[in-house]
Parts: C-alpha cells; sequence; structure tokens
C-alpha cells in the first residue's frame, strides 16, 4: 500500500531535527540579547494566543457594579449558578499528638469553589 510513497532515510529525519533545534536556540539567544523584554513579552502573548484562539473554553465575566449602579445580570448570574453548583466537600482530619494520649478528631469545611465571581465578597 505504501509502495509508492519514498519515506525518508532516519538519518535525513535526525538531521532536520538537529537543523530545527539550533535554528531555536539561536533565535531565543538573539532575541533575549537584542529584543527588548516588552518586545519579547509581546511575541510569547501573541504566540500564546495563536494555541488559545483553538480553545473550546470560553470564560464569562460579570462585573457586580456597573459604574456605581448594582448589575442586576450578575446578582441573576449569581443565582443560577447557585443552583448547579454541588456543596463544598466536607474535610475531616484525624490526628494522634505526641504529647496526648488521646486522638484529636477535626470536622472543617473546605472553602473551594469550581466558580469564583470577580467582585463578590
Amino acid at each position: 500500500m505504501y509502495s509508492n510513497i519514498e519515506l525518508p532515510s532516519t538519518k535525513t529525519v535526525i538531521s532536520a531535527a538537529a537543523s530545527v533545534a539550533a535554528t531555536a536556540v539561536l533565535v531565543r539567544s538573539f532575541a533575549q540579547d537584542f529584543l527588548p523584554h516588552e518586545l519579547r513579552q509581546y511575541f510569547v502573548i501573541k504566540f500564546q494566543n495563536l494555541f488559545t484562539a483553538f480553545s473550546n473554553e470560553i470564560t464569562l465575566v460579570i462585573d457586580e457594579f456597573d459604574g456605581l449602579n448594582k448589575n442586576q445580570l450578575f446578582h441573576a448570574a449569581r443565582l443560577y449558578v447557585d443552583t448547579i453548583i454541588t456543596p463544598p466537600p466536607r474535610d475531616f482530619g484525624l490526628r494522634f499528638p505526641k504529647r496526648r494520649r488521646q486522638s484529636v478528631f477535626q470536622w472543617e469545611e473546605m472553602m473551594i469553589s469550581p466558580i469564583s465571581f470577580v467582585g463578590s465578597n
């Protein structure tokens, strides 16, 4: 099935990979020596945006206040999200201190929420 396709030799593939790696090292050292930090940061952000543009996740930020006025959409979203998020898990701890003869049992509630509200209390 693959008889008509000529695959490159192992030597050619390794040589190409070494050339790409050497070019990347050369470009990186040139950028660090001659480009200002701000310009390098700009290129890094653009490079990251190139990969995040294909992400299927969306972050929606709803402000609690619109200037001095309360945002009603924020409060509606908060009420909705509270109905779909499960209560936080409980954390149990059991320890046996060296100086005591009895164990200590702790019951703590964890304050972990998968959704955080920017500007909420």
